[in-house]
């Protein structure tokens, strides 16, 4: 084997090897966004859920207490206290 079929060679193995290089960058940057999107697809809707549950959960429950009757901002704290001493008392 001569020098320039050598050289040819080695050539060739560099195109080849170029040509893998851009493929497997190709799909190193597929892999990265579809884990970040993945990412994003389900962490957003989570803190969307964290912001948002206290507010549906303080909804409701006025609805709820509307709905009872019971007005949650004229709690007495001496029927509370008045409570709590009768479990007391019955050993709870």
């Amino acid at each position: 084997m001569d020098n320039q079929d050598f050289q040819k060679q080695l050539d060739e193995q560099q195109q080849a090897l170029t040509m893998i290089y851009k493929s497997v960058e190709k799909t190193r940057k597929m892999i990265m966004w579809s884990g970040i999107i993945t990412a994003a697809t389900f962490i957003i809707p989570l803190i969307i859920v964290v912001v948002m549950l206290p507010k549906m959960i303080g909804t409701l429950t006025g609805s709820l207490n509307a709905l009872d009757g019971v007005d949650t901002q004229s709690v007495n704290v001496e029927s509370l206290t008045d409570t709590l001493n009768n479990l007391k008392d019955l050993g709870f």
